[in-house]
């Protein structure tokens, strides 16, 4: 009878945990794609551009909120698209690569960005190289003129330094932005990806450095490719499957199997651009995630809602949520507690992390109030909380608060408080 009890117990209690959580995954970074800050269009949510705008203040300062209140909603890491073109006659908002050199005001503004990702706590960027009209092997703005190569060549080299130098520790780059070849028949991307690897390789060596893959595309032929330049394959595969449940784990089991069979059976697996914030497909990655040959050690969501069918019919401003990928690889939501703290000389709030306040996401929080002062409270005041200690309280006790888009105060201190929409 004990027994059977016993059986019902841990019956119920499997039950209640949600799906993912009985392999939860913590080293599995979660986080998203950085296209835009403000206003982006589908179908490939182009907006205004950071590097473009970086040097505005207003602009600038607005980042630095969205990546305040990101990296404390719990998101890891940014997969930063670095979109270029040849000629800013081409689109004078990309990057140009004419000189073969990451030209002002672009090189300032990516240096501040970079420097202000770190800043913000994020424990990993990568940067995918996008190039766009001319210099595009992929023919996706119009025809791609492969005297453009050397530039984009020498654009990539001078920018790659500046990653390591000012962002976060761990940092990579994607070569070619779903540059994987699309075979059998002729692909210019294949030319344009073997060159620029084995440059890079030679450059930089093979330890950061991956082509990620486009649905549709083939990964045994981006192996192949890479084979080919006699250079060692990268450490990782960037794969961007499709959106929906069912279509996204075909895509994600047939690569998985590809790789074993190309003979890359030592690399791990980012899924770099799913679904933004949808359980479905949180759960696809999850399930993926439990029965892959390789291991998925980062997953980034792509900022659009999408109309059901895998077309792009919003798109999403930073900061960006992650509830749905937590849940699903980690078993619960991401930690949105807060800690306050006063002495007789100083209020602090922090996040989970441990980072000053200066920005968050709209949603619930706990705080956490530690209040050591003999001399003084808190009180925490803006869009429909209000919330205090008084001068003579000591000790520790716990709010629950909603956080409203707007300006909260503590003190002589402020935050504010961002939407995802």
């Amino acid at each position: 009878m004990r027994r059977s009890i016993a059986l019902i117990g841990s019956v119920i209690i499997a039950a209640a945990i949600p799906l993912g959580a009985q392999s939860a995954d913590p080293s599995i970074l979660i986080g998203a794609n950085s296209i835009e800050y403000a206003g982006g269009s589908p179908p490939n949510c182009f907006g205004p551009s950071v590097l473009y705008d970086y040097g505005q203040s207003a602009a600038r300062h607005r980042v630095q909120a969205q990546l305040a209140a990101m990296a404390a909603s719990g998101l890891d890491s940014l997969r930063v698209f670095f979109v270029f073109d040849y000629d800013v006659s081409e689109n004078q908002y990309f990057v140009p690569a004419r000189t073969g050199q990451l030209e002002e005001p672009f090189k300032s503004n990516l240096i501040n960005y970079l420097r202000d990702i770190k800043a913000a706590g994020f424990r990993r960027v990568t940067l995918a190289f996008d190039p766009r009209y001319s210099a595009d092997p992929g023919h996706r703005f119009g025809p791609y003129d492969p005297t453009t190569f050397e530039a984009s060549w020498g654009l990539i080299r001078d920018t790659q330094p500046l990653l390591k130098q000012y962002g976060p520790s761990d940092s990579r780059v994607d070569l070619l932005n779903e540059g994987a070849p699309f075979l059998p028949g002729p692909d210019a991307r294949i030319d344009w990806v073997q060159k620029a690897y084995g440059r890079y390789v030679d450059a930089f060596g093979a330890n950061d450095v991956t082509v990620s893959a486009a649905i549709g595309s083939s990964v045994s032929g981006l192996v192949q490719v890479l084979q080919g330049t006699g250079k060692p394959l990268p450490k990782w595969f960037d794969l961007h499957p499709r959106y929906e449940y069912t279509t996204s784990l075909d895509d994600l089991r047939r690569w998985d199997a590809e790789l074993t069979t190309a003979g890359a059976t030592q690399q791990t697996l980012v899924i770099g651009e799913v679904k933004y914030n949808d359980p479905d497909a949180a759960r696809a990655v999850a399930e993926f995630a439990q029965e892959a040959q390789h291991h998925v050690e980062e997953v980034m969501e792509f900022p659009a809602i999408t109309n059901g069918v895998g077309g792009q019919s919003q798109c999403i401003d930073p900061p960006y949520r992650i509830d749905a990928y937590a849940l699903a690889l980690r078993g619960s939501a991401p930690l949105i507690r807060l800690t306050a703290t006063i002495s007789d000389k100083a209020t602090t709030l922090v996040t989970a992390s441990g980072r000053r306040v200066t920005a968050l996401e709209s949603g619930k929080y706990t705080i956490v109030v530690n209040d050591n002062s003999r001399k003084r409270g808190i009180t925490l005041n803006g869009p429909g909380v209000r919330r205090s200690t008084t001068a003579r309280y000591r000790g520790r006790t716990s709010w629950r608060a909603t956080f409203s888009p707007g300006t909260y105060t503590y003190g002589s201190q402020s935050f504010d408080v961002l939407t995802d929409r």
